[in-house]
């Protein structure tokens, strides 16, 4: 798939990120960016149910409710 690691650098540039390990904290920062952008709980991973509904699946919501597999946006 992509054995040598490579990735988008600054501007132009491809860099190799083999061998090379990441601090937790960009990990950890990275991983919440990744759960808001698709419309989960940055902290547990969990769909909102507004993007259940939003996917027109808001016939699941009281099921998965009941097993705490949705999280509900407080505003």
């Amino acid at each position: 798939m992509n054995p040598e690691v490579i990735i988008p650098g600054a501007g132009e540039e491809v860099i190799s990120r083999k061998g090379q390990t990441l601090d937790r904290n960009i990990f950890e920062t990275m991983r919440k960016e990744f759960y808001e952008l698709r419309g989960r709980d940055a902290e547990s991973g969990l769909q909102k149910i507004e993007t259940l509904e939003n996917l027109g699946l808001s016939e699941f919501v009281p099921d998965l409710q009941k097993t705490g597999h949705t999280i509900k946006l407080i505003e």
